[in-house]
């Protein structure tokens, strides 16, 4: 079972699948820090962290918590003790998304060859 750290981050990973095809291969691992408004998702994304919010609609949401819930902001107080805990939960869920997109795409690249071949 997942902590609510780990949750967080798979809820705003799943929330970028909906919206951004291919978001994760826009995140720099090195320097992604969600306690940064220099290299958080939205950042790395938009190139600011609250432009990043409204054009995702978060800000649009009636909580200032949302943000928070989808674990693009890891809040205050506590929150900040999390962050490190955070960073590194959205790195496997960005890493993880890489895996399965280059092995969907070799997947798909070796079927065409075969499909190309049979038809041929």
């Amino acid at each position: 079972m997942k902590g609510i750290v780990a949750r967080r981050a798979a809820r705003g990973a799943e929330f970028m699948d909906q919206i951004r095809h291919g978001w994760f291969n826009e995140i720099r691992l090195d320097d992604l820090d969600i306690s940064s408004g220099k290299h958080c998702i939205m950042t790395q994304i938009y190139g600011d962290y609250w432009r990043g919010l409204r054009k995702i609609g978060i800000l649009e949401q009636s909580s200032f918590f949302i943000p928070i819930r989808y674990g693009f902001d890891p809040g205050f107080g506590i929150g900040m003790f999390f962050s490190g805990r955070l960073t590194r939960a959205w790195r496997r869920e960005i890493e993880r998304r890489r895996v399965e997109s280059f092995c969907t795409d070799a997947w798909r690249e070796k079927y065409e060859v075969v499909t190309a071949e049979a038809s041929g």
